[in-house]
């Protein structure tokens, strides 16, 4: 039986996510992204219905061929509306292939290759019809506050550094300049203020306020709606020092999500396999922003700190202080856990039984820090987490940047650089499990260990030299740290000692206190050291209690 399946996919999306360092504009890239998928899936109510939706692709299967090319005729109107014509999309379907196979798995593969054609034949950068004068009144009339006078052609965009500017946005004061923006990011940052807002509420059925363009020690707005931050100055605001102004950079990515979607052989396998998948990111997104809530009531702040920069399909980008990275990232692990629906066949490379995994990453920097190079770095952390060990199974990859340092392309070099020759991104990577243990027994360890003294033992372990005695030194300073733990703080010391412990430790084994030193220790203490900051120090309703 012939299929008749109409794919569409926005290419380049560098042009319109990477263009500029301002947050609201990248947030609105990936509120257009998913909001093309939706608007078109609700324009092809009953003519075609969808099968597989993401960020910036979906997937609809039409009755007939006369419905296919209307819903071809349908999805390219959508498109072209001045909104959605900011982006540069493929709608191909399955009357435009050369050939067709009636087998499900083949038919999406040559959709797919047919964007990739298409792609290669166009240019790169796509520039959108300039704006219409009834256009520029309209945006202007929507948001009188926020669009200022318009400009002339010959002045450069201020954020995207590319573009001729048409118009510009008001200062948050009036001692703050205008800010001359071209049309794309002029569109995209009006959106994106108010984006967070119908993200979750399209998820969660809640209504947010919508103003959040205020001051965040303004008065809690009238409508009693809550509200998020409004820039990451607001964002990083933390009563603790050592936090306040740092953030968490928290990506999700699906390990062989692509395969087991390709694994499907019927429309109903694919469309039941993408159910579970958004079902599993709508349970957590409402248990992370529950989270959020109670950082928000114990701080008696006004907003929820939360930003969202890219959300769809198997992968995710979010924001949030940097006390919240790592609890974050368990919460992410115990309330995203989509299973493969009964009928839908496991890839043939995967374990079996196979239970869908994720590689996360994390990357704590300061708020001044450049978006961009960090959005590719905590990419690039989630790709080594598909490697090794961890190939199909949950994996947390952190890293901690003080100031504005960038731990560049090559991961292991970045250590080498810190003068840790024998450490590697595989032994920092945690599980789950390790997770879990490490955030509940840091509250109990961390207040009764020094933590200059944990430096001393790390800089003696890395110039120990000899392995077949250690220094008189370092046996000492390892009996001092363990004569510090008091005897309710020793009960939660071994499950904190075997979560700092990489998942593959060579030929040495490990004394399940660590009293005794071993070169293989040096990966432990460098971890506990390195998120000292991002770990708990006291006991909270999101933390397990460690047992005997």
């Amino acid at each position: 039986m012939t299929m008749h399946l109409l794919y569409i996919e926005a290419i380049n999306l560098s042009q319109v996510i990477d263009d500029t360092q301002d947050l609201a504009t990248r947030r609105a890239a990936s509120q257009m992204l998913l909001d093309m998928v939706h608007q078109v899936a609700a324009k092809l109510n009953g003519l075609a219905s969808a099968i597989s939706t993401g960020a910036s692709k979906g997937l609809f299967e039409a009755k007939s061929l006369a419905d296919l090319k209307r819903a071809k005729q349908i999805a390219a109107d959508v498109l072209a509306s001045p909104y959605h014509n900011l982006l540069q999309v493929e709608v191909v379907g399955t009357d435009d292939l050369p050939h067709v196979t009636e087998r499900f798995s083949e038919l999406t593969a040559q959709l797919q290759a047919e964007v990739r054609r298409r792609q290669a034949c166009s240019l790169t950068v796509h520039w959108s019809e300039p704006p219409s004068t009834a256009m520029l009144s309209a945006l202007q009339a929507q948001h009188p506050r926020m669009v200022g006078k318009r400009q002339p052609h010959q002045v450069v965009c201020q954020l995207d550094q590319v573009r001729p500017a048409v118009m510009a946005l008001k200062g948050k004061s009036r001692d703050e300049p205008d800010t001359p923006v071209s049309w794309p990011v002029a569109v995209r940052r009006l959106e994106g203020r108010v984006w967070r807002q119908k993200l979750f509420k399209h998820l969660l059925s809640q209504d947010f306020s919508a103003a959040d363009d205020a001051v965040d020690d303004a008065p809690p707005v009238r409508d009693l709606l809550e509200r998020f931050s409004n820039d990451l100055e607001s964002l990083t605001k933390d009563g603790n020092k050592r936090l306040d102004g740092k953030m968490a950079l928290l990506y999700a990515d699906g390990n062989s999500f692509g395969k087991i979607a390709q694994a499907c052989q019927t429309p109903e396998q694919l469309r039941r396999w993408d159910n579970a998948l958004q079902g599993a990111r709508k349970q957590f997104l409402a248990k992370l922003l529950d989270l959020v809530r109670q950082r928000r009531d114990a701080s008696g702040g006004t907003a929820l700190q939360i930003e969202v920069l890219m959300w769809g399909g198997d992968e995710f980008l979010l924001v949030l202080p940097a006390a919240l990275g790592l609890q974050a990232a368990q919460c992410f692990f115990e309330h995203c856990r989509p299973r493969l629906p009964d009928g839908v066949p496991p890839p043939d490379d995967l374990p079996t039984p196979c239970q869908p995994s994720h590689a996360v990453s994390l990357v704590f920097a300061h708020r001044n820090s450049p978006i961009e190079p960090l959005q590719e770095l905590v990419k690039s952390l989630a790709e080594q987490g598909k490697q090794g060990v961890y190939k199909h199974h949950d994996s947390l990859n952190c890293i901690v940047l003080e100031s504005f340092d960038h731990a560049g392309q090559d991961l292991d070099r970045y250590w080498q650089r810190r003068g840790l020759h024998t450490v590697h991104w595989r032994d920092m990577a945690l599980n789950p499990k390790r997770l879990e243990d490490l955030l509940a027994a840091a509250p109990k360890v961390l207040p009764h260990l020094p933590r200059s003294g944990l430096y001393k033992v790390l800089a003696d372990l890395v110039a120990w030299v000899d392995p077949s005695s250690a220094p008189g030194l370092l046996e000492r300073r390892y009996k001092s740290l363990h004569e510090q733990l008091d005897s309710q703080c020793k009960l939660a010391w071994p499950p904190l000692w075997k979560a700092l412990q990489p998942q593959s430790l060579g030929q040495q084994p490990v004394e399940a206190d660590g009293s005794h030193p071993q070169h293989a220790h040096l990966n432990a203490w460098l971890m506990l050291l390195e998120l000292w900051d991002y770990l708990p120090m006291s006991n909270t309703a999101t933390q397990k209690e460690v047992t005997a």
